[in-house]
């Protein structure tokens, strides 16, 4: 097996790159691997394929050193080639994907990357892109794009920039009209927020989607309709807790193969920490697409709908 490490420097608060190739030279010390430092957005994907598509049909493991950002885009050199795993070494501010998995901190070994197996899990087509973990609009989507542009301005980690950006979004306007289908069933009204998931975490640990997992075929869609600002004041713990379900009729609940969205007026989305503005946005789940890795005495987690 051929080792390949994607560093991104620009994930997180502070470029990692030195750190990381001290840790790979001493933990890989005899395998067979290589060391890239991504240059750009979309980078990481464009080596994905290079890299694969040179060693074929050797059986190559990437690790994308970053955030949910880094993973998404080296995701989408991995989708379609047979000789690929994918792997998370995780460096960026929210790191939602690896909360699926019992010991996270796992993730953060390379030698328990090295060692662990790969399996099957499902990817969302968002558009001509994919997505592993989740996708959004609405309130969240605006959120995640203001956390793109400041991150760095903000002191502290984690999940910092994301309570931020809430404070400065809240006080503008919350709620936007949206036509959207679900699997042929349309909706056209008013919402706050929608999301379509293969894992449960997203914003920095909002565990919006407790319900969801990552190898059944589906995506899992919540929905929070039209809401005051009083009311989201109320209900925002209980939707960061994941219990969506005690917001009553102002949500709705759907498990799906397919989502559409569209606006009148261009509108930010977000999946995997990417930001796009637009007007219409399919996405269609496509299963068992990605050989990911877990790491040695890691597990995905199941049954994590609260109670």
């Amino acid at each position: 097996m051929k080792h390949i490490f994607l560093i991104n420097p620009a994930a997180g608060l502070k470029d990692s790159t030195a750190q990381l190739r001290g840790e790979i030279a001493h933990e890989m010390d005899g395998m067979d691997y290589e060391i890239h430092v991504t240059r750009g957005p979309g980078d990481a994907g464009k080596l994905v394929a290079e890299i694969a598509d040179k060693y074929m049909p050797r059986v190559c493991r990437f690790y994308a050193c970053g955030g949910d950002g880094t993973l998404s885009e080296a995701l989408h050199g991995v989708v379609g080639r047979t000789n690929v795993e994918l792997a998370c070494i995780p460096c960026g501010t929210g790191n939602d994907f690896i909360r699926l998995f019992d010991r996270p901190e796992r993730f953060r070994s390379i030698t328990a990357q090295a060692e662990g197996l790969a399996v099957l899990l499902d990817v969302m087509r968002v558009g001509d892109s994919y997505a592993i973990n989740e996708c959004n609009a609405g309130l969240d989507a605006r959120i995640a794009h203001w956390v793109v542009r400041n991150k760095r301005k903000c002191p502290f980690g984690g999940g910092f920039p994301y309570k931020v950006g809430i404070l400065v979004n809240f006080f503008r306007k919350i709620n936007r009209r949206y036509h959207i289908e679900i699997d042929g069933e349309l909706l056209d009204e008013e919402i706050a927020v929608i999301i379509a998931a293969n894992g449960r975490w997203y914003g920095g640990g909002c565990q919006a989607v407790p319900e969801a997992e990552p190898d059944d075929g589906l995506m899992d869609i919540v929905c929070i309709r039209r809401i005051s600002r009083f009311k989201l004041i109320r209900f925002i713990g209980a939707y960061f807790a994941g219990h969506h379900a005690k917001l009553g009729a102002q949500q709705f609940y759907r498990r799906a193969h397919t989502l559409k969205l569209r606006t009148e007026k261009p509108e930010p989305i977000c999946f995997d920490g990417e930001i796009r503005v637009v007007t219409e946005v399919s996405v269609e789940m496509l299963p068992g697409a990605v050989r990911f890795v877990i790491p040695e005495g890691a597990a995905l987690l199941r049954d994590q709908t609260p109670v």
